[in-house]
């Protein structure tokens, strides 16, 4: 691929938010990654203060210690002892794709990994999502970052009524599978015990930006897939124990969750367990949307979708697999449990 072919400018641009992220995250210094056209460019120098990049990692080992847009290029053990903890692959077309395939000593070594231009399409809310992590680890690295959004809470917590069903069905050494893993918030509370993880998320950015750097001490177990066709890709048949999701089928419609259960009757074992989280349509759900979203609808739905129980039964029979309601109704979310008959 040519320079032509990629706008510099907007590079630019991203490459300074992307550098504006790390630094709020107290991830610096930073690594970049290939000596390219693009990052000679980006004038790396130019963008941010003295100290902020250690070097340029290079696969060409000849080319070590020489100095490229300013930097010295170096490898990772070096990048490492100079402190390093986030890296960004400044590369596009097959340079790109080929420094990322290579990532794994990266990965294993705890880097926060980014790319310019970003290999990914921002998807609902992965913004929310990457923003309250990052401010996370700005915390948890001394900093004081301002998170200023109201979804997802700064300081989510897993519901009780919801994680306590799933743990109690995550054995050690289970095969388990998340649909919407987001951020990680359900994963971290029950990978450690989980034999193998699959990750699911339609959101790309979420997978190899955020679920990538905050399980690296995991990706030995961890499995991360890419799915925007519920038909949950690279997920073998009867291979897991445990299938959830939680908040995420609360904005599927009746026939969209239908596929989900198509695919996760091929990929869980004989006599595994499926977890869903849904809503249904009732006096709290009524005032929730009178409250939160009719003010900004004009002959428009919301983005919930309500299921009841009628409906889940008319999928599970059709797909030869039993429901049953898990708990009470916790306000207008309930919790039903799916198992091949």
């Amino acid at each position: 691929m040519s320079n032509a072919a990629v706008d510099v400018e907007s590079a630019v641009r991203e490459f300074e938010r992307q550098v504006q992220r790390l630094v709020t995250a107290g991830q610096t210094p930073i690594a970049l990654v290939g000596a390219t056209s693009l990052l000679r460019d980006l004038c790396p120098m130019s963008r941010a203060p003295a100290g902020t990049f250690v070097g340029v990692i290079d696969d060409d080992a000849a080319e070590r210690g020489k100095s490229f847009a300013g930097l010295e290029i170096i490898d990772l053990p070096t990048a490492l002892e100079r402190g390093a903890k986030s890296a960004i692959i400044t590369a596009y077309g097959s340079v790109r794709d080929r420094l990322w395939a290579a990532r794994g000593p990266m990965r294993e070594a705890g880097l926060y990994l980014l790319t310019c231009p970003c290999a990914w399409e921002t998807k609902g809310w992965d913004d929310c999502l990457i923003e309250q992590y990052e401010c996370a680890l700005g915390v948890a690295s001394g900093g004081r970052p301002l998170y200023t959004r109201t979804y997802p809470p700064e300081r989510p917590v897993a519901w009780e009524w919801l994680l306590k069903p799933l743990v109690e069905r995550v054995k050690p050494g289970m095969s388990v599978l998340e649909i919407g893993s987001g951020a990680g918030l359900w994963t971290q509370h029950v990978i450690e015990r989980a034999g193998t993880y699959a990750a699911v998320d339609y959101a790309a950015r979420l997978l190899f930006e955020v679920m990538e750097h905050r399980f690296s001490k995991q990706m030995g177990k961890l499995r991360l897939h890419h799915d925007e066709t519920a038909t949950l890709p690279g997920v073998a048949d009867a291979t897991v124990d445990v299938a959830f999701s939680y908040d995420v089928f609360v904005h599927l419609k009746s026939d969209l969750v239908h596929q989900y259960l198509e695919s996760l009757r091929r990929v869980v074992k004989p006599g595994g367990t499926i977890l869903l989280h849904f809503v249904r349509w009732n006096a709290t759900a009524l005032e929730t949307w009178k409250s939160k979203f009719a003010p900004y609808l004009r002959g428009r739905g919301d983005e919930m979708h309500y299921n009841t129980m009628d409906q889940l039964r008319t999928s599970a029979e059709a797909l030869g697999m039993s429901v049953e309601q898990v708990g009470p109704e916790v306000g207008w979310g309930f919790l039903a449990e799916f198992r091949s008959r």
